[in-house]
């Protein structure tokens, strides 16, 4: 924050303040990785420490946990497609989230990472509310209407970003770019307005990733992470390899690996 200690002057009651508010304080980190399917984007998330998905693709809330290496076990979660309850959980993380595992093998787990898994899939979900509640009879929908999906989108991010964990946010880019923030004609989930996301939060962004898969002679396939500049595109051509940022999954590493690039 750029407080110094100097700051509280010779009050020693300010000073006993100020370094018991920063021993207390919890660094918490929030990472948006993006990328086509099939590029590791979960596979990515599931590596960090006790993570809790809101998994919006299947409309299943679930809680996946490293158990060893190598091996995920799953908590069978609730079923929800709806906005509002997802909020309501990102929202209270302390209580609700745990209360989820009572009188299950998870009881008193508490999860570390807070993961929303194909983000963009929730986006399509207000979009078909959005065309059933207000489209036109010719399936036009008024400026305030997307502004509104816009409101809900920003909403989500600020309640995930907020909350007492770390946020992994996941979210499918077929063409490899940042998502445009116009969406489709059909009713069809959209791309994750990532872009708007990263212009409207900058300073809650730590890490953002752009993944992908690519075939290498011989058909073997490579999974590459790259940095991303605050315009949403890959930093550089080259990238790390995902195993690599996943061998020891802290935030400290995947910084180191990609400030190597």
């Amino acid at each position: 924050m750029g407080i110094e200690l100097d700051d509280s002057g010779q009050s020693p009651e300010q000073k006993t303040l100020l370094i018991s508010a920063a021993e207390a304080r919890v660094d918490r980190v929030n990472v948006m990785a993006y990328g086509p399917p099939g590029c590791g984007k979960t596979y990515f998330a599931t590596t960090f420490p006790k993570p809790f998905f809101i998994d919006t693709e299947n409309g299943l809330i679930t809680a996946r946990a490293r158990i060893k290496k190598g091996e995920i076990d799953d908590f069978p979660g609730i079923q929800t497609s709806d906005f509002t309850t997802v909020l309501e959980i990102i929202s209270s993380p302390e209580y609700r989230i745990p209360a989820l595992f009572k009188g299950t093998k998870w009881e008193g787990y508490v999860p570390e990472t807070l993961v929303i898994d194909t983000i963009s899939t929730l986006e399509g979900y207000i979009f078909d509310d959005i065309m059933e509640n207000h489209a036109s009879a010719a399936g036009k929908v008024a400026q305030p209407q997307w502004n509104n999906l816009k409101r809900k989108m920003m909403a989500l991010a600020r309640k995930s970003w907020d909350c007492d964990l770390n946020t992994v946010m996941l979210a499918h880019d077929q063409a490899g770019r940042t998502a445009s923030a116009e969406m489709p004609s059909s009713k069809e989930p959209g791309p994750l307005l990532t872009g708007t996301l990263v212009k409207q939060f900058p300073a809650q962004i730590d890490i953002l990733l752009f993944l992908e898969q690519r075939m290498q002679p011989g058909g073997i396939r490579e999974y590459v992470a790259h940095s991303v500049n605050t315009d949403g595109m890959p930093a550089r051509a080259q990238g790390v390899e995902l195993d690599t940022l996943i061998e020891s999954p802290s935030y400290a590493t995947i910084r180191e690996a990609l400030d190597k690039l």
